[in-house]
């Protein structure tokens, strides 16, 4: 009996290793069921679905974990403060043009400011008829490791530029989840462009 009860909490436990559902229907993630909903960003008319508990990180806190001047116009965090999606417009005209480009730039810079950092996949994702280039990496904070996954896409002469990070621990979940949340991505100037 014992043995059949090792088998039964193991496989409960399971569950927590793996996300299931969709961004629609909402999502367990690690055990917890995440809803999510389209929400408006205060840049250009863009929107994106976001999990419906990720708030807007308060800036002294964003001043630390980002201590640049530069750093991201919109950072929404999840309740612990460990998992956050960040969003900011760049001045960048002819980005549509130079995409491969600019992602190919953007992961040379890391790579050569930041060289422990670890390389995995560079990609392009389709969203209404734009190109949306992302690459992700392994990064070392002070006490942890993270992931990340760093992501742009034009938006008329401008670049939408946006990382996704966590503890490197919850990588392998929240990965296609980030992947699912960034491929959200809408912009009224995308949609007059379709029409």
């Amino acid at each position: 009996m014992k043995y059949t009860d090792e088998i039964l909490i193991k496989k409960g436990n399971e569950y927590k290793q793996f996300s299931y559902g969709n961004l629609k229907e909402g999502m367990y993630i690690q055990g917890v069921f995440y809803e999510f909903a389209r929400q408006k960003l205060t840049l250009e008319d863009i929107s994106i679905i976001l999990p419906t508990n990720f708030s807007d990180m308060p800036l002294a806190m964003a001043k630390v974990k980002y201590p640049s001047e530069q750093r991201p116009d919109i950072i929404k965090m999840n309740v612990e403060s460990d998992i956050n999606f960040t969003f900011k417009l760049l001045e960048f005209p002819h980005a549509e043009q130079n995409l491969e480009q600019i992602i190919h730039y953007f992961y040379q810079v890391i790579q050569k400011t930041q060289p422990a950092n670890v390389f995995y996949e560079k990609d392009f994702l389709p969203i209404m008829g734009k190109k949306l280039g992302w690459f992700d990496f392994k990064s070392h904070a002070i006490d942890c490791k993270l992931y990340n996954l760093m992501y742009v896409i034009p938006i008329k002469d401008k670049l939408l530029h946006g990382i996704f990070n966590c503890p490197y621990a919850k990588s392998k979940v929240w990965k296609s989840v980030a992947l699912s949340v960034i491929s959200s991505l809408e912009s009224e100037d995308w949609k007059e462009e379709v029409l």
